[in-house]
């Protein structure tokens, strides 16, 4: 993404943002999420002030309701029309449809978040992981062969530890089992 993207907003961002950062800190959630809409109504386009908002609103810490998810996705989606390839707001918006049960909605953000794959800015390595997440999705929506084949794909994924290897290898047996039973 370019930086001229961010230029127009920088000031919003230090003002709004930064005392959000502050306040968080300080244990005021409530404020920083005041300060973030803030900054969000004065720049909508501000893709940074965005995320700091999506990020606020779904932080374990602050215990989301459906009401935070809905606002976080809404945000997400401004984002993702920004940069159909901000793979951390696909990510962030499958996430949140998960919250919420959007079972079909969380399937084409995580095939999406596996569209962009990973990245020459990226540290880690976590993307395989996201073929668990579609797994679920898929199962939940009663699509049983392509949740397999999404499990395997993790299990078969560079990077993947014994533990999420395992969970997948539970969920293959699980989801076979119920289909045998059927």
């Amino acid at each position: 993404m370019s930086l001229r993207v961010f230029l127009p907003y920088l000031p919003v961002r230090r003002r709004f943002v930064r005392f959000s950062d502050d306040a968080d800190r300080g244990g005021r959630r409530s404020e920083a999420l005041d300060l973030l809409r803030k900054a969000v109504a004065g720049a909508p386009q501000n893709v940074l002030a965005r995320h700091a908002l999506a990020d606020a609103l779904t932080n374990e810490l602050a215990q989301p309701t459906p009401a935070m998810w809905q606002e976080a996705i809404a945000s997400l989606r401004v984002l993702i029309a920004i940069d159909r390839n901000d793979r951390d707001a696909q990510h962030q918006l499958a996430r949140g449809y998960r919250q919420l049960g959007r079972w079909n909605e969380a399937e084409r953000a995580f095939r999406e978040v596996l569209r962009i794959g990973q990245t020459s800015e990226d540290s880690d390595v976590w993307v395989y992981s996201v073929h668990g997440d579609l797994g679920e999705a898929l199962a939940r929506q009663g699509q049983i062969p392509e949740a397999i084949k999404e499990y395997e794909a993790l299990i078969a994924s560079q990077g993947a530890g014994d533990e999420e290897i395992r969970n997948a290898r539970a969920a293959i047996a699980t989801l076979r089992t119920r289909t045998t039973s059927k």
